[in-house]
């Protein structure tokens, strides 16, 4: 994705999803292969593959089972969290590489202790949020992006080709919330 004049503030913001806390089940250790993880992020398979296969992505497969035609690529919980924000990030138009750093900023941590504290919503202006400003991503409490914004709008120029001050925002819980409820809902 360039970041020209034209796309000074980009934002993926989507609505907090939440699980019903007494319908909560156990979800640890369980492996997904590819096609589950195409049907539960309702993405296509090839797309899932490409996001795997494809190195500077960073998502590899966390198990593979035999060799060469026939093998089986699967993924744990995390992997399947970072496949889902991968893809949010390629449908923004990022390059294969953009998404490997995005989703290398982001601590596992965010990633797995999310369903432990599914219930209990973060402080609005401490939400985590992954934030990308001139091919550099960052992971960002809330109200430090809501200031970048602001600082930025007061001083954009959209004339200035070498200084564009592009961003793009993704709150990337929502996506973790969304992927967990798909789990809690598998039949």
């Amino acid at each position: 994705m360039s970041w020209g004049p034209s796309s000074a503030i980009r934002a993926a913001y989507s609505s907090w999803g939440c699980l019903d806390m007494n319908r909560k089940r156990k979800i640890g250790d369980e492996l997904y292969g590819t096609k589950q993880i195409a049907e539960l992020l309702d993405i296509p398979e090839w797309r899932v593959k490409n996001i795997a296969e494809v190195e500077a992505y960073g998502v590899p497969p966390t198990q593979r089972i035999g060799t060469g035609r026939g093998s089986r690529r699967l993924y744990d919980r995390a992997s399947v969290l970072r496949m889902a924000i991968a893809y949010e990030l390629v449908e923004a138009d990022f390059t294969p590489e953009g998404v490997g750093r995005a989703l290398r900023e982001i601590p596992e941590s965010l990633l797995t202790s999310y369903d432990e504290t599914l219930g209990k919503r973060p402080a609005r202006e401490m939400l985590p949020l992954l934030v990308g400003e001139r091919g550099k991503w960052r992971v960002r409490k809330n109200k430090e992006v809501k200031a970048m914004l602001a600082d930025r709008f007061d001083f954009l120029d959209f004339t200035d080709a070498k200084n564009p001050g592009g961003a793009f925002v993704l709150n990337f819980l929502s996506v973790v919330a969304s992927v967990n409820l798909g789990i809690e809902n598998q039949p």
